[in-house]
């Protein structure tokens, strides 16, 4: 795993949402954007970003988006669109195991609501 191999104990580290991310208790667990590592899910994320109920665009936030945190939206934009300080450093990706699964991922995302990737960002 990265964290155990690359991010010391004690270091603290952002989570942004708690939805399919297991963090060791040896490290601080923070709610701040402002870390030198945020971990984020796909079950999260997606609300902010295209989806297979939105394939076309980015909803904007916060106007199209349901039960919007506008600075998380913000955040989720920045990261996707590479307008950040952070890097992606670790992707843990779902593997998809039937064809139309296959398919859904490459053009929408993880198909089932409550599993997804989880991204690893270093500033």
């Amino acid at each position: 795993m990265l964290y155990r191999n690359n991010i010391n104990k004690g270091t603290s580290i952002g989570i942004i949402g708690t939805y399919g991310s297991a963090i060791p208790p040896s490290y601080n667990i923070s709610k701040n954007f402002d870390e030198d590592y945020l971990v984020i899910s796909e079950v999260f994320y997606s609300r902010y970003y295209k989806t297979h109920l939105n394939p076309s665009r980015i909803p904007k936030c916060c106007s199209e988006v349901y039960h919007c945190n506008y600075r998380e939206c913000l955040l989720v934009h920045s990261l996707f669109s590479n307008n950040t300080e952070y890097e992606l450093v670790k992707k843990f990706e779902v593997k998809p195991v039937t064809p139309e699964l296959i398919l859904f991922k490459k053009y929408f995302e993880t198909y089932d609501e409550f599993i997804g990737d989880v991204l690893i960002f270093k500033r």
